[in-house]
């Protein structure tokens, strides 16, 4: 299932860990490029 209609961004998100991206599409945010989605992902790994 693709979350991001952006192909590197979907890329990205996919070599993600189960757990960030469970986090990311559960908190709802919207990353609007690759650096806010990588942003994000690094947040939701210090918090773990």
């Amino acid at each position: 299932m693709n979350i991001f209609e952006n192909a590197e961004m979907q890329k990205y998100f996919e070599t993600l860990p189960a757990f960030i991206q469970e986090n990311i599409v559960h908190s709802g945010v919207k990353p609007n490029n690759l650096e806010q989605l990588k942003s994000c992902a690094e947040k939701f790994q210090k918090t773990e």
